[in-house]
């Protein structure tokens, strides 16, 4: 029963640190700042750029989240922010396609608007949120509130969370 316990509390801090948020809920960003062609001369001074998420290519509404940052590029005209440091991002749905519109300064927002992609860690994260087993044990055999604790042998004394129904 103590093990059992100490698995519970465990897991119980686990779900506290991630609802906390110590996970980046940002998303990088990296664009090159330059003045109109031919020259396409690189702007090196801060200047206000408008980040929006749509969840159309095209449509101007609706706006699912924005934030607007002083950025200041290197001097080849290279900046990297992260989005979602003013703004949190976790009003968002990213379960559908959805599009990021980039303004510059007093400019139109320029098209096309980049279409944002998964990383690995997405593909992972929606594998698990839709899980409907852990280590090949149905969910309803992990809360079952007689399940008794897998218990370590001389042959494997690796202890698991997993617990299997009384």
């Amino acid at each position: 029963m103590k093990l059992l316990n100490r698995i519970n509390l465990l897991a119980l801090v686990v779900m506290a640190l991630f609802a906390t948020g110590l996970f980046a809920q940002e998303m990088r960003f990296q664009g090159r700042l330059t003045g109109p062609g031919p020259s396409f001369t690189p702007v090196t001074t801060t200047t206000p750029v408008r980040f929006r998420i749509y969840d159309h290519p095209t449509n101007t509404t609706p706006v699912l989240w924005e934030e607007t940052q002083n950025i200041t590029p290197a001097a080849s005209g290279v900046f990297s922010t992260n989005l979602g440091v003013t703004v949190p991002l976790n009003t968002v749905d990213f379960s559908q396609t959805l599009y990021l519109g980039v303004r510059v300064g007093t400019d139109p927002e320029m098209v096309p608007r980049y279409m944002l992609a998964s990383t690995p860690s997405a593909f992972y994260a929606n594998k698990a949120g839709d899980s409907q087993t852990l280590a090949a044990w149905p969910a309803q055999a992990l809360r079952n509130s007689r399940a008794r604790p897998l218990r370590a042998t001389s042959a494997a004394p690796e202890l698991s969370a997993v617990t299997v129904p009384a």
